[in-house]
């Protein structure tokens, strides 16, 4: 979509922030029952794709 021109840089960075964070929320939500290994796992990439989100998102107004 990018490479066609029908979305620019802004929106784009904003749709992989969102995506990102809807998948790790899926993630979250399957570990609720699981072991503690899986839990821990799944709030350790749950808090790498926050800090992702946070570090790439002043670049949405570019």
């Amino acid at each position: 979509m990018g490479m066609e021109g029908e979305i620019c840089l802004g929106p784009g960075i904003a749709l992989m922030i969102a995506a990102n964070i809807g998948t790790c929320t899926l993630e979250l939500i399957a570990a609720v029952g699981s072991s503690a290994a899986a839990r821990l796992t799944s709030l350790a990439h749950f808090a790498i794709n926050c800090f992702e989100a946070l570090l790439f998102f002043p670049f949405r107004w570019l």
